[in-house]
């Protein structure tokens, strides 16, 4: 088992006489410098959005999809966030305990409840996006190499074609 190779050792042992394997071995390189790139934006990320308010990234998704959606049924927005609906029930009482969102019965499935935001839950959904939205920008602008700026926006792009084939919208 020890004469076995990680990919970047393979990766730094071109074949002798094969260009191919030169041009596989810069484009493994500039990959995996991109992904680091990614994974740089992705902490900064991360540790902006935590810094913008007091809800978890489920609850500000949740807020956030309901002000932007319009009132949704326990299952849908389970399914949205791709949680379980212990989950979802989970986050749906923490928004409820802050009186972001109101229960009704559902006229077309009395079995069902649609959530929908009351209007603390509306202010606070429009203050979680306007400061993610500052926040963010600050970080392209200033925190990035341009390099950085670019996988951003690769991934920015990915991410809209992903949620247009998955759930239909942008």
């Amino acid at each position: 088992m020890d004469d076995l190779l990680t990919a970047d050792e393979l990766a730094d042992r071109p074949r002798e006489g094969s260009r191919h394997n030169a041009h596989v071995y810069a484009e493994y390189h500039r990959l995996a410098a991109e992904q680091a790139a990614l994974r740089r934006v992705a902490a900064l990320v991360a540790r902006g959005l935590a810094l913008v308010d007091d809800l978890s990234d489920y609850q500000a998704a949740v807020l956030t999809g309901l002000h932007k959606e319009g009132p949704s049924s326990t299952s849908a927005l389970a399914s949205a966030e791709a949680v379980s609906h212990q989950a979802i029930g989970a986050i749906l009482a923490v928004l409820d305990n802050r009186g972001f969102i109101h229960r009704s019965p559902d006229p077309t499935d009395g079995r069902r409840q649609l959530i929908s935001l009351t209007d603390a839950g509306a202010a606070q959904a429009e203050d979680t996006i306007g400061a993610r939205e500052e926040w963010l920008a600050r970080v392209l602008q200033d925190g990035l190499t341009e390099d950085e700026r670019r996988a951003s926006a690769a991934c920015d792009g990915t991410s809209r074609r992903y949620r247009r084939t998955r759930f239909g919208n942008n």
